[in-house]
């Protein structure tokens, strides 16, 4: 029997965005998807640990669910404790970027496994809060707080686009082989290793499970998800998505997030 590799992002996509739980229609389709022997991760942008939360409220534990954190940085089967791949920023730029962001008057942070590590107390970090409920560290020299190099950093910024828009430009400029940018959406701006990426973890993943790329699927809704989406077999958009992955996409949902979008597409699968 053929197997197939779907990754969903969480967001917008396969949770709904007030309860951020997965509706019970599509629930019920993935579910089939696993036990027919198929392969599904989470594909998030969310720290690990947060993105551990949504697997276990998921409740698809088995060993055909993994999950893929940090736009790709890193790949876990939590079934197995195993993790498969990890790719970091190394602490020197870490603090760096630090530094960077400070002098723009611009709010970044970044990761431990556990927790969030922040320069300050901030609007922008409570906003973030709201969804990612995750322990805090503050601390006026973050990188200090790292035992070890992390997969991402963000920059969040809630009154101008602009302002963003500017700070993405100087990191692309100051590190062109080193790091990528990506919106996940219009307030939060993701800094990621250049070899990161959820595209690229859809490629190893599907690579350390031997299944051939016409056979993977990927799902989301926002800028940080589109590489995966190109890489796919078969590339989802959901109807409430950004442009940019609903042009990239072989098929778009006819209904959102709210409203089981992937339900219809899934079964196809099943």
């Amino acid at each position: 029997m053929d197997k197939y590799l779907f990754l969903s992002d969480l967001d917008g996509t396969l949770l709904t965005d007030d309860e951020k739980v997965i509706s019970p229609g599509t629930g019920k389709v993935l579910s089939d998807f696993i036990n027919a022997g198929n392969y599904f991760a989470i594909s998030t942008g969310r720290a690990r640990e947060s993105a551990l939360m949504v697997y276990r409220q998921l409740g698809f534990t088995g060993p055909n669910v993994f999950v893929s954190c940090y736009n790709g940085g890193e790949i876990l089967s939590p079934y197995s404790n195993e993790t498969i791949s990890r790719v970091t920023i190394d602490i020197p730029t870490v603090r760096e970027i630090f530094d960077t962001a400070a002098e723009s008057g611009i709010y970044v942070q970044t990761y431990s496994d556990s927790a969030i590590i922040a320069p300050e107390e901030c609007d922008r970090l409570d906003y973030y809060r709201k969804t990612i409920k995750l322990p805090v560290i503050v601390s006026s020299d973050p990188a200090s707080e790292l035992s070890a190099p992390p997969c991402k950093m963000i920059a969040i910024e809630l009154k101008s686009k602009d302002k963003l828009e500017q700070f993405k430009k100087l990191i692309e400029m100051t590190y062109p082989e080193k790091l990528a940018l990506v919106y996940s959406n219009d307030y939060y701006l993701e800094i990621i290793p250049r070899e990161s990426g959820k595209g690229k973890a859809l490629k190893t993943l599907a690579q350390y499970l031997h299944i051939p790329m016409d056979h993977t699927i990927a799902a989301g809704d926002a800028g940080n998800d589109r590489s995966m989406i190109e890489e796919a077999g078969t590339g989802i958009a959901m109807i409430n998505g950004s442009r940019g992955v609903i042009e990239a996409a072989d098929i778009v949902t006819k209904r959102d997030n709210n409203h089981d979008g992937l339900m219809d597409i899934l079964k196809q699968f099943v």
